[in-house]
């Protein structure tokens, strides 16, 4: 219902200006006068919607703290609008918090389908927020675009059937996943001499509460290596555990010292980072990379698909994007493969392992790659160390 409204505007608009039997150049001129002096040949056919859910608020804020500073960015760039197909296109980007819950970013998500009409669908940051987003796009045509899950807690998420390639028509993710773990914990463990046993504990909640109470119960003096997942995600999360984050093993989608550029912006990984801490005053993030990789996945496609407005058309489109963006290349035409069948509407993304260290930066504890293995152009910059949790 809101595809076919977005484009009886548009028809209308085009409609109206044949009529007159005029040539209207760049954006909407407010007067006929003004729009028979100029020499362009672009017409224009309104606004682009671009809807952005993430968790600014809830259990999972920290992913995100730094959307607010991506999003400005990403505004900037867009600040004059998309030229496609010969048509100058204003771009807006409305943003919701998904508050950490399923619920909520279902619900946010259908307010932008059905009352903003946006054209296009970007989200962002765990389960909790993204597979109700890509459920509600996918059940109402719109294009969406979704990282930073787990490709298969997406896909199979979401009623993904691996071997059916018309699983999906609107919906397209990109993220590392199970097989991206594997390469890091491998690359990285063997690195330290250990007695080669590994324990394992999957929490319902946060997982900084494990390592408190193992500290206190003296466990953590017995391990030599500390790798925890999500608390050892943000500098914000390992600072607030004081000394026993000091070593912590964990893994990054994105850091400054990626060799990478965004495509919309021309920000490098480096001026990102130092971008986000001279605006806010805070250390870097590794989501903001991924958040600033969406916006760059949107443009592309958008321009790639010559007609915006056609919401089908932009779906289509983004099957065979390949595209560069601040977290490397993006080629959907390369899918990953689930028992042998390839997986359509899903792209991998490195994770690459490290070790949370005091005195390597003006920061109180930064991350040191230690391993490369799923994309062998980042820099190492160290080692792995023994944990020693002081």
């Amino acid at each position: 219902m809101s595809k076919r409204k977005g484009l009886s505007t548009a028809i209308t608009r085009r409609e109206m200006l044949k009529g007159t039997g005029l040539v209207l150049g760049g954006l909407a001129m407010p007067g006929v006068l003004e729009g028979c002096l100029t020499s362009s040949t672009s017409t224009s056919s309104g606004s682009i919607k671009i809807g952005f859910v993430s968790p600014i608020t809830g259990a999972t804020s920290g992913f995100g703290e730094p959307d607010p500073y991506v999003v400005d960015l990403a505004r900037k760039a867009l600040k004059d609008g998309l030229s496609i197909g010969g048509k100058s296109y204003s771009v807006e980007i409305i943003t919701r918090d998904s508050q950490s819950t399923p619920s909520v970013s279902a619900q946010v998500a259908n307010e932008l389908i059905s009352s903003q009409n946006v054209d296009l669908m970007l989200t962002t940051s765990t389960p909790e927020t993204v597979n109700g987003v890509s459920t509600a796009c996918e059940a109402a045509g719109v294009p969406c675009v979704s990282t930073v899950v787990p490709w298969q807690a997406w896909y199979l998420g979401v009623g993904g059937k691996p071997g059916e390639s018309t699983t999906f028509k609107y919906i397209f993710h990109y993220c590392f996943g199970v097989e991206q773990f594997y390469n890091a914990y491998t690359h990285l463990w063997p690195q330290v001499q250990t007695n080669k046993k590994v324990g394992v504990m999957y929490p319902n909640d946060a997982d900084a509460t494990f390592w408190r109470q193992a500290a206190q119960q003296g466990y953590t003096s017995h391990v030599k290596i500390g790798q925890i997942a999500k608390t050892g995600l943000f500098p914000s999360q390992v600072s607030a555990l004081g000394s026993i984050g000091n070593g912590l093993a964990s893994g990054v989608y994105w850091a400054p010292t990626w060799p990478y550029k965004s495509s919309l912006t021309g920000v490098s990984s480096k001026e990102l980072g130092d971008g986000y801490e001279a605006s806010s005053g805070k250390q870097w993030n590794q989501q903001m990379g991924a958040s600033l990789s969406l916006f760059d996945v949107a443009a592309a496609v958008l321009k790639a698909s010559g007609d915006p407005k056609n919401k089908a058309k932009v779906a289509d489109t983004m099957k065979t994007l390949s595209v560069d963006t601040i977290v490397g290349h993006l080629d959907w035409t390369k899918p990953p493969t689930f028992a042998g069948k390839p997986i359509p509407n899903v792209q991998t993304t490195p994770i690459i392992g490290g070790q949370w260290r005091k005195g390597v930066s003006k920061w109180p504890i930064d991350f040191v790659i230690c391993e490369n293995s799923s994309d062998p152009n980042v820099p190492i910059a160290s080692t792995l160390q023994p944990y020693t949790g002081s």
